[in-house]
């Protein structure tokens, strides 16, 4: 009787393996043959993306979805059938995608302005967007959201500003 519960676990064990496939392989680009790290995979609701070698492993169950859509920024997105009866390495080429940008023109009044270091200038409507505590705003916890500016310790007023002494 053992013996039967052993053999009859081990031919269920055997064919729940045989269930599931692995789909493997390489995402390349169709020009130069270069491996695509980062790509996207996905056949049904399983989904994967390449590692640094451009290559990926799914397992799904032989009775999944028989579509693969690929994807990768700067590429075109490719959606092809497969078919898979065992474990399978494909190779997958996708070709890039041009896409004509606008012109950027970048403006400024940099240069107009005269800049005076160690000295900053606190606009009047930045200070009213600041948290207020009993209607009034608090200068120096505002100033403490500035970079480089630190509060002080624990019961004091002062803050640290790098570079200088606390204050």
């Amino acid at each position: 009787m053992r013996y039967i519960f052993s053999s009859l676990f081990l031919f269920l064990a055997i064919s729940a393996t045989g269930q599931t496939v692995a789909i493997s392989g390489f995402i390349e680009d169709s020009l130069s043959r270069e491996r695509l790290p980062g790509a996207s995979i996905q056949i049904g609701k399983a989904a994967v993306l390449t590692n640094n070698y451009g290559f990926f492993t799914l397992r799904l169950s032989q009775t999944s979805s028989k579509i693969i859509r690929i994807q990768h920024i700067g590429y075109q997105p490719k959606v092809q059938p497969i078919a898979f009866a065992k474990d399978t390495i494909l190779i997958i080429r996708l070709a890039t995608q041009a896409r004509q940008l606008e012109a950027v023109t970048v403006q400024g009044d940099f240069l107009n302005r005269t800049v005076e270091p160690g000295k900053y200038r606190l606009p009047l409507q930045l200070l009213r967007q600041a948290p207020a505590l009993m209607g009034e705003a608090d200068i120096l916890k505002f100033i403490q959201t500035l970079p480089g500016v630190q509060g002080g310790t624990e019961g004091t007023a002062g803050i640290h500003v790098r570079g200088g002494s606390p204050d």
